[in-house]
């Protein structure tokens, strides 16, 4: 039976207010331009052709798993052979790692569960991980047996990733530079960080690596061949952030061989996440107020007080990493400003699960000016734009991630753009520096260091389709907000949609995996949350309830709300 997409009522505080006005002119100029694309979209002399997929059955080979596995694990592992670049009939081929987990349950085994990570260039070390339990930690047992009840889980090195070859990787330009981005200020890291992935874009070229051939309509293409080699007639798809985005386009152009969809921290095809990231960013931010306004009702008026006060005087704070006992085992000293604490808080939004100290740790930075928390968070960053790792570890390969983009997103918006949104929505200038590093200066794509060729602008219109589709969007992600999302549910009516107490990647909360399970298990029918959605957050040793900064406006268009007001 199919079921109509209805939209959840919202028990949240503040519901029906200054929040909710907002959230509805934001839906609804998502909703607009999702319609705007499919009304206006035509045929472009100067678009490429679409990937061409011959139907022959791509080559795999079985080899012994790369990867940690358990005692007695059945999982088997191999390569696929698939070309670089399908509209090149010339195209060497390149190869795609698999793991293929079989299913917990095989005597109701149904049809597999193919798993795409996300990024774009993210690695899949973690998901493995999960899955195979290669220490037998019980309570990962949740993973594998959600994820893989009754269905083989396989795990898809996406082309350019983690062990697929070749391996887009930028680790040779961007580790020798980590111990000195440690002490530079965002912008700093930036620039630097930029020339540095000019030079890999240069070297991967030189190498023989054709980039053109890095992009989701080719990545979409792997993922129908993957189950052509693997002989299965039908697959459940699972993507997770960009994964999302790659499930969305193989649901587009090849339906046929789709059971069911589950997406995660949802990126549609409509969506820019250039040009949205500052509308997501003011988002979670209004989210967090309001989920923690009942305990801490003055964390936002805190919050623009300690960004005030770090914007005139920046804190020198002595960072650390820690041992296994909380001790420090090195020091780097951070000069914590405005930006670096913004760095802090918004990078918390999106953990899964959520950070139930954060709130604490806002007021109590508030109180002590002392900034320990968001130096330390720093070198998190740095070390995320700096990696030093690659295949087998959880590095990004950003050659991926620069292509992946500059054929889509990076290409269909300019730093006007961005910088104008930045503007409109984030309000104090340390949000709009951390803003302007974050979705536009770290990346070669958008600054036009990383050129490739660009795919033809349908990849752009919002994915229409009757496939079963779980969606599922965390309550205080930044990165993938609901308002990013909730149009496309209006153009998939056999969907089901929730919200999550989570940041990013919400199916590292258990209570979500299961949930997974049960729409897989009965997907005409929509399925119970196990999850416990309210916040229970960790008390700060004081709050201060007057504060003298100026609450800052989320300005959309000639409209206001005032955070106070919280989501």
């Amino acid at each position: 039976m199919k079921s109509k997409v209805t939209e959840p009522t919202s028990t949240r505080p503040g519901a029906g207010t200054a929040y909710q006005l907002v959230r509805n002119l934001i839906l609804s100029a998502v909703a607009l331009t999702a319609l705007g694309l499919l009304l206006n979209c035509s045929d472009d002399d100067d678009d490429p052709p679409p990937v061409t997929v011959v139907d022959t059955t791509p080559a795999f080979r079985f080899v012994e798993c790369i990867q940690p596995l358990a005692p007695g694990s059945q999982t088997t592992c191999g390569y696929m052979s698939v070309p670089e670049d399908r509209n090149d009939p010339d195209s060497p081929m390149i190869e795609l790692y698999v793991s293929i987990l079989p299913a917990a349950d095989q005597t109701t085994a149904t049809a597999p569960l193919f798993f795409l990570t996300g990024g774009p260039g993210a690695t899949t070390e973690t998901a493995k991980y999960l899955f195979e339990n290669p220490d037998q930690v019980a309570a990962l047992d949740v993973y594998r047996d959600s994820f893989g009840d009754n269905r083989d889980i396989v795990i898809l090195d996406q082309r350019g990733t983690n062990q697929s070859l070749p391996a887009l990787y930028c680790t040779e330009e961007l580790a020798p530079e980590l111990t000195n981005a440690y002490t530079l200020s965002y912008p700093e890291a930036a620039t630097v960080r930029l020339g540095l992935m000019e030079q890999c874009y240069n070297r991967l070229n030189a190498a023989g690596n054709n980039l053109n051939g890095y992009n989701t309509s080719e990545n979409a293409a792997d993922v129908r061949d993957l189950a052509l080699a693997l002989g299965y007639d039908k697959a459940n798809l699972f993507g997770a952030s960009y994964g999302t985005r790659l499930v969305m386009e193989t649901m587009k152009l090849y339906p046929d061989f789709i059971e069911n969809a589950v997406i995660d921290s949802i990126l549609p095809p409509e969506v820019n996440p250039f040009n949205e990231q500052a509308l997501g960013t003011a988002y979670a931010l209004g989210a967090f107020w309001q989920a923690t306004a009942a305990d801490f009702p003055d964390l936002a008026e805190m919050f623009y007080a300690t960004i005030a006060r770090l914007e005139a005087t920046p804190v020198p704070t002595v960072a650390h990493h820690y041992d296994s006992s909380g001790n420090p085992i090195d020091s780097y000293t951070v000069n914590v400003n405005g930006v670096i604490y913004v760095n802090y808080v918004v990078s918390q939004l999106r953990s899964t699960p959520i950070n139930n100290a954060l709130p604490a740790n806002i007021v109590n930075m508030f109180n002590s000016q002392t900034y320990q928390v968001a130096a330390d968070a720093w070198l998190g960053t740095a070390e995320f734009l700096f990696p030093t790792g690659g295949p087998g570890t959880d590095a990004d390969a950003f050659g991926m991630f620069e292509s992946i983009n500059g054929a889509a997103d990076g290409a269909f918006t300019t730093t006007t753009i961005i910088e104008k949104n930045i503007d409109n929505f984030l309000a104090t200038e340390s949000l709009q520096t951390f803003g302007r590093q974050a979705f536009m200066r770290i990346n070669a794509d958008v600054m036009g260091l990383w050129p490739v060729d660009t795919l033809p602008t349908d990849v752009q219109l919002p994915l229409v389709s009757d496939i079963p589709t779980l969606m599922m969007v965390g309550s205080l992600d930044s990165a993938t907000p609901e308002p990013f999302s909730w149009p496309s549910a209006r153009f998939l009516p056999n969907s089901f949609y929730f919200e999550i107490l989570a940041g990013h990647a919400v199916t590292v909360r258990p209570c979500a995996a299961q949930l997974l399970n049960n729409f897989l298990k009965d997907p005409s029918t929509r399925p119970e949350d196990p999850c416990d959605n309210t916040p229970v957050w960790t008390p700060a040793a004081k709050i201060k309830t007057e504060t003298t900064a100026e609450q800052p406006a989320f300005s959309y268009g000639p409209f206001k709300y005032n955070f106070r007001d919280k989501k």
